[in-house]
């Protein structure tokens, strides 16, 4: 479930497993930007106060999330006005990755 936390901001340290974020960053001049990330153990990733994210269990996965401030409801929904500016942000990133793969020479390799 893509979900906030709230007033908070939150660290979360991969155990074990292998777990993918997408997130959605809001930038320095107000804009959401669209991110994943492949989180294996060992790893540690970092939403701040005003992000939103969703975790995706590739396999089984222990975690530590850490708070600041401690949340009064670690899970907060995403607000409705937010829900087509996400979309947005992600369909700017998946059609700029198309763009890439459509302007590139194709590689022919004859043998």
């Amino acid at each position: 479930m893509l979900h906030g936390h709230s007033q908070s901001a939150v660290l979360i340290r991969i155990l074990s497993g292998t777990l993918i974020e997408e997130r959605y960053l809001r930038d320095h001049d107000g804009v959401y930007r669209y991110e994943t990330a492949i989180l294996r153990a060992g790893c540690t990733s970092y939403l701040p106060v005003g992000a939103y994210h969703r975790l995706f269990c590739e396999e089984e996965a222990a975690t530590v999330h850490a708070f600041g401030p401690t949340p009064a409801n670690p899970v907060s929904r995403v607000p409705p006005h937010l829900i087509e500016i996400f979309h947005a942000a992600k369909q700017r990133v998946l059609y700029a990755g198309r763009q890439r793969s459509v302007n590139r020479e194709p590689q022919l390799n004859w043998r």
